[in-house]
């Protein structure tokens, strides 16, 4: 009986033996596999670092070229390019200077497009009146003429073509 106990403590152990081993061997190459895919993964981050690095920059270098389209007389043209820069990531220099082109810019063009609104309606071009409008309205940094001017048209535009729901909410805007 011993010698039987003994061969199966032999046969047990040899297999433990083995799967210990194919367990070592397969934890080795786990970490191989993990170490591999953690430097991997550092370098993607590097990468994607740089290359937000890199975007935030451009956008930030926008604001020159912003400044420069302003300053040749393309007001409207500026305006659409602030409106639509991201100013995700940027440090308070580049936010003031946002800020600063921003509230230069922003009402010379609501201006602008309070004037092409009124060239257009004058030529009954309603519709595209109406989009200058609407960009003289966002535009506007606060109540001034212009904002309240391009609401009344707005509400006229409206009246006249039966829209009174319309009409209502700009009047009620501008005495408000």
């Amino acid at each position: 009986i011993t010698e039987g106990y003994k061969a199966d403590y032999e046969k047990i152990s040899d297999e433990y033996t083995t799967l210990k081993a194919d367990f070592d061997s397969l934890t080795a190459k786990s970490n191989d596999a993990a170490d591999k895919l953690t430097a991997e993964n550092n370098e993607l981050k590097t990468q994607l670092n740089d290359i937000n690095a890199k975007e935030l920059q451009e956008r930030v270098s926008k604001l020159t070229a912003i400044k420069t389209t302003f300053d040749s007389g393309e007001v409207v043209q500026a305006a659409q390019q602030i409106i639509a820069l991201n100013t995700n990531g940027f440090d308070n220099t580049a936010i003031n200077t946002y800020n600063n082109l921003r509230g230069e810019i922003l009402p010379k063009a609501s201006e602008a497009y309070y004037e092409l609104g009124k060239t257009a309606e004058n030529k009954n071009n309603i519709e595209e009146a109406k989009t200058h409008y609407n960009n003289a309205l966002t535009c506007a940094l606060s109540d001034t003429d212009v904002k309240y001017n391009a609401m009344l048209r707005l509400g006229v535009i409206a009246m006249e073509s039966g829209d009174e729901v319309n009409a209502k909410a700009y009047f009620q805007k501008v005495v408000d």
